[in-house]
């Protein structure tokens, strides 16, 4: 599983990516796609935080258009990517998040949910969602009972001072 704040990512260099490890997977590829939550990453990539759900939207389809192999068109260039995926239509891919909206917006771009945790409104947001739209959707939720990050040790006051910073 493969997961990104895809608005920082440059997606037709994601798309062959992906397409390339479907392939030598023999199909086994998924990834969670997000807007992005932290401002320093957009920062980084030179991109405007504001922008990210237009972002979002555009280079979703963005990829599905380079997982058919055949031209598209997109910010004045003329793009082919090859090879194509080992899965029709490209890797299964899910919207992760933990709000209401996102989850309707998963529902709106025909895509399967990701929760960040097992919050029962937001599950319900998306499968109503779903319903309004005739789609078949589905959300991967973490069990309840287990927590979001597992922070495996000998020692977890000495190492939690390492991860900390990283799981911020």
């Amino acid at each position: 599983v493969q997961t990104c704040a895809l608005p920082i990512y440059d997606p037709v260099r994601l798309a062959e990516q992906l397409a390339i490890a479907d392939l030598v997977s023999g199909g086994r590829v998924s990834a969670i796609l997000g807007t992005g939550y932290r401002d320093e990453e957009f920062e980084m990539a030179g991109i405007e935080f504001r922008d990210r759900n237009r972002l979002l939207d555009d280079y979703l389809a963005v990829l599905r258009k380079a997982w058919t192999g055949e031209y598209f068109e997109w910010q004045g260039r003329r793009i082919r990517v090859r090879p194509t995926p080992a899965t029709p239509g490209g890797p299964f891919l899910l919207l992760g998040g933990s709000s209401e909206r996102t989850a309707r917006k998963a529902a709106r771009m025909n895509l399967f949910f990701s929760p960040a945790d097992s919050d029962e409104a937001v599950i319900a947001a998306y499968y109503d969602e779903c319903a309004k739209l005739g789609f078949s959707g589905f959300a991967m939720a973490p069990p309840k009972e287990l927590a979001g990050f597992v922070h495996v040790t000998e020692d977890p006051e000495r190492d939690w001072l390492r991860v900390f910073p990283y799981a911020l």
